[in-house]
Parts: C-alpha cells; sequence; structure tokens
C-alpha cells in the first residue's frame, strides 16, 4: 500500500474513532482501530518509519481527542516494538503469534492511557482491549491479501 493511501485510510480511521466509534460504543469505550493497523504496518516498515507513522498520528489521535500532546505517540511506542520480530521473520507470521503480540501493546496503549487521563478502570481498560482484538483477524485478512503472503 502506498503511504499516501495508508496516510488518507490512517485518517479517515481516526476521525471515525472519535466521531462514529465514540458515539456508538457499546460499553462506553471504543476500539481503537488505528493502532490494530498501525501494527500491522509496522510490520512492513522500518523502525524509524514505523515511529514517524506512530508520532504523527499519535498528535492527529491527541489533537481528536483533547488530550495532552504527545500521549498518545508515547502510548503506540510498545506497539512499534512490539511489531519488530514479525519484520525481522515476515514467513513467521501466524495468526496466533500477532494475535498475542497486539493483546500486549493494546493492553499497553489502554492502560497507560487511562493512568494519563486520571481515571483507571481496569473494567473499561480489558474491554477496550477486547474489542480491539475483535478486530485484528479484519485487519489481518486485508493485509495477507493486500501484500499475499
Amino acid at each position: 500500500m502506498s503511504r499516501p493511501l495508508l496516510f488518507v485510510l490512517l485518517l479517515a480511521l481516526s476521525l471515525l474513532q472519535f466521531t462514529v466509534f465514540a458515539r456508538y460504543a457499546p460499553f462506553g469505550a471504543a476500539p481503537n482501530i488505528l493502532l490494530v493497523v498501525l501494527f500491522f504496518r509496522c510490520t512492513r516498515s522500518s523502525l524509524q518509519e514505523s515511529l514517524a507513522w506512530v508520532f504523527l498520528f499519535g498528535l492527529v489521535l491527541d489533537i481528536l481527542g483533547m488530550d495532552p500532546l504527545g500521549i498518545h505517540s508515547l502510548a503506540m511506542i510498545p506497539m512499534v516494538l512490539a511489531a519488530q520480530p514479525l519484520r525481522a521473520r515476515p514467513w513467521a507470521i501466524n495468526p496466533m503469534s500477532v494475535l498475542l503480540l497486539i493483546a500486549v501493546a493494546a493492553l499497553f496503549n489502554n492502560l497507560f492511557l487511562s493512568v494519563v487521563r486520571g481515571g483507571v478502570n481496569l473494567v473499561d481498560v480489558l474491554i477496550q482491549t477486547v474489542m480491539q482484538l475483535i478486530f485484528v483477524p479484519i485487519v489481518y485478512a486485508i493485509y495477507r491479501r493486500i501484500y499475499k503472503r
């Protein structure tokens, strides 16, 4: 996927996250699909490019969510680091390893944002993490289809 097309897709997902998903969140916690899509992009790009994507869209999420600047970027750095082993061995990408790595990264991301915002509710963190993991097979299938692995 080309970078301009990915930029438009990620921008649309970030806008959807704070407009549609936040309004119709079933348990009060909207899933962060942008995190899942960025995870798969980080498996295809270098560490520097991955950090640039995370920084850029972390700032976009901060502005849309009216959070302190840089909080989403800091929360997504472990996601970049979790994706790097899959980059080194692309033939080893299987659904279970991807699901486990995304689960750890999403749990950290949600917990970090919850602590920074001041209201640590572990039930909401777990609900949001599970909701993100529901989207992993869908994004994984699209990812495999695009890159034909």
